[in-house]
């Protein structure tokens, strides 16, 4: 195990881990600091974790600029953070967005990322870019304030499934659903599923989704 702390200006607090290799990072704001903390990042395939990012949009603009230096981002507690935009371009594999206001997202047609949690956030819809992630394995939301969802947006999305009775299925985009949602007996039927009258609290199964029922309206 090694562990780096690494002293920075404007108050950043630097802190890498070679197991997990994972780099933390406290009250950055790239917009006025840029980007200069990245080059203390070990060379290695590192994730960095962010609390309290102080950034509205994480863009085009934070994508360029990290690819070269991570392969995956966990953002937490950053009440700023509204927007989420993936480009083309964007080599990271791994987005988790915890505890923010996102709001927004767009994907661009983008082969990399595989996995995406987003979580406690104000978010109510999901986009029709998420058909744009074609090598998306995990996907999972919870906690946010969607109630619907449309399967068309997972067309081009190659998730790996499972089937209610356990055996994978990648053609029939809802039947992950079956353990989310028991209720939804006709959802097989659906391409889209209304999850404001859902009974029972649902679980993130497999690799797709959950809408924990205490967060819908």
């Amino acid at each position: 195990l090694m562990v780096l702390w690494l002293p920075l200006p404007h108050g950043l607090r630097l802190r890498c881990k070679r197991d997990p290799t994972i780099c933390s990072l406290e009250n950055w704001n790239p917009s006025e600091e840029g980007f200069f903390v990245l080059n203390h990042i070990p060379a290695s395939p590192f994730i960095l974790k962010m609390q309290n990012l102080v950034l509205c949009t994480i863009g085009r603009n934070f994508f360029t600029e990290v690819s070269s230096y991570l392969r995956g981002i966990i953002v937490e507690k950053s009440s700023t953070v509204e927007r989420l935009y993936v480009p083309a371009n964007s080599s990271i594999t791994i987005i988790k967005l915890i505890d923010t206001k996102l709001s927004q997202m767009y994907f661009e047609v983008n082969s990399v990322l595989n996995l995406l949690l987003i979580t406690k956030c104000p978010l109510k819809t999901l986009p029709p870019s998420l058909s744009n992630l074609t090598n998306l394995k995990n996907l999972i939301i919870g906690e946010a304030h969607i109630t619907s969802f449309d399967l068309h947006y997972l067309n081009g999305v190659n998730l790996p499934l499972t089937h209610r009775a356990g055996r994978a299925d990648r053609n029939a985009k809802s039947s992950t659903f079956w353990q989310a949602f028991p209720a939804a007996a006709a959802l097989g039927a659906q391409q889209h599923k209304d999850l404001s009258s859902t009974s029972g609290t649902p679980k993130i199964c497999a690799n797709i989704l959950a809408f924990p029922e205490s967060r819908i309206s």
